[in-house]
C-alpha cells in the first residue's frame, strides 16, 4: 500500500516511535498506568499537545457517563488507546471505534504492551470520509458496528437504561417507585421510556442475577421492533421474604437480540427428523 495514502503520516510514525521506545525500556509485564506515565513523559518530550484521560460525551442515549474515557488524544487529531492484557479482543476495537465517533476524530491507534512484538492497530473511523483502504487495521471490520437505538424519555423521574460496563450484553432497567414485592406477588414496575430499533430485533427482559438469586424473576417481556409505547418489568416474588425495591434501584435487564421474522407455509406432511415428536425428557436424565 502507497504511503501517501496513510492519513496523518508523519505524525502517525513519530508516535509509533514514541510506543516503540516506551516498549522498549518498560517490557511487556509495566501496567497500564505506568506505560501511560511513561508515554506522557515521552510526548511532552517531543512537544506534542495531548490530553489524557478525557471524558467524551456518551455516544448513545442511555449510556453510563464516564463509561467513555480516551486514554490519550494527540495534536487534537488522534486517539490512542493502550491495553496491558494478554490479548486484543474485539470489544477493544469497538471501544475505539466508540471513541472516535464521539470525538469525530479520523484515526485509532490501539497498542497492547503486553505482546511480545509490539502491534500498532490503525483504526479508522467507519464515518469518515476518508478512503477505507488509508491502513486501517485488518482485524477492525470484525467488530460489529453498534446498534443505534432511539429512546424517548416519558417520566422525568425515569432513570434511563445503561450499560454498567463496555462489552456488556444487558442493559440495566431501574425501577420508577418504591414498592414492597410481597412473597409470591406479581407486580408491573414501568420504566419511563420508550425504544425505537430497526425491524429485525427485539428487546427482551432477563432477570438480574442479583435480584434473581433473592426470589425475584421476569415474566415474560418481549418488545417489538414496532412497539412505541412505555417498557415495563413484570416481577414475581417467589421467596418467602417480602423484597423491598427503592426508586431508581436495579431490576431487570433489557437485551436486543436479532431475530428471524418468518413466513409460515402450511404443508401436508413435515419432513422426518431424529427427534421425531420426542417431548420432554424424550432424551433422558444423562
Amino acid at each position: 500500500m502507497a504511503e501517501k495514502e496513510l492519513i496523518y503520516k508523519d505524525l502517525s510514525y513519530q508516535i509509533n516511535g514514541i510506543l516503540f521506545s516506551v516498549h522498549n525500556e518498560l517490557g511487556r509485564y509495566a501496567n497500564e498506568k505506568q506505560v501511560c506515565d511513561y508515554i506522557e513523559e515521552k510526548l511532552k518530550q517531543n512537544q506534542l499537545v495531548y490530553e489524557r484521560e478525557k471524558n467524551l460525551k456518551p455516544s448513545f442515549p442511555g449510556e453510563q457517563l464516564g463509561r467513555n474515557r480516551v486514554d490519550f488524544i494527540i495534536q487534537d487529531l488522534i486517539i490512542l488507546e493502550i491495553k496491558t492484557k494478554n490479548r486484543i479482543e474485539r470489544c477493544d476495537y469497538g471501544q475505539t471505534i466508540r471513541y472516535l465517533e464521539s470525538t469525530d476524530k479520523k484515526l485509532g491507534l490501539l497498542v497492547n504492551f503486553k505482546d511480545n512484538y509490539l502491534k500498532i492497530r490503525r483504526i479508522l473511523n467507519p464515518h469518515s470520509n476518508e478512503v477505507i483502504n488509508s491502513h486501517i487495521s485488518k482485524f477492525a471490520p470484525l467488530v460489529n458496528p453498534c446498534l443505534k437505538i432511539k429512546i424517548k424519555r416519558l417520566n422525568p423521574n425515569a432513570k434511563l437504561p445503561q450499560y454498567a460496563h463496555p462489552g456488556d450484553v444487558g442493559m440495566d432497567l431501574f425501577s420508577l417507585e418504591d414498592y414492597t414485592l410481597q412473597p409470591n406477588e406479581r407486580h408491573i414496575f414501568f420504566t419511563g421510556f420508550a425504544l425505537e430499533f430497526p425491524t429485525g430485533y427485539a428487546a427482551i427482559v432477563k432477570d438480574k442475577s442479583s435480584t434473581a438469586v433473592a426470589g425475584l424473576h421476569t415474566n415474560g417481556g418481549v418488545f417489538d421492533a414496532g412497539y412505541r409505547g412505555e417498557y415495563n418489568v413484570q416481577l414475581t416474588n417467589l421467596s418467602e421474604t417480602p423484597f423491598e425495591i427503592k426508586q431508581g434501584q436495579k431490576i431487570a435487564q433489557l437485551i436486543i437480540f436479532p431475530v428471524a421474522i418468518g413466513e409460515l407455509i402450511e404443508v401436508d406432511e413435515l419432513s422426518d427428523s431424529e427427534r421425531g415428536e420426542g417431548r420432554m425428557g424424550s432424551t433422558g436424565k444423562f
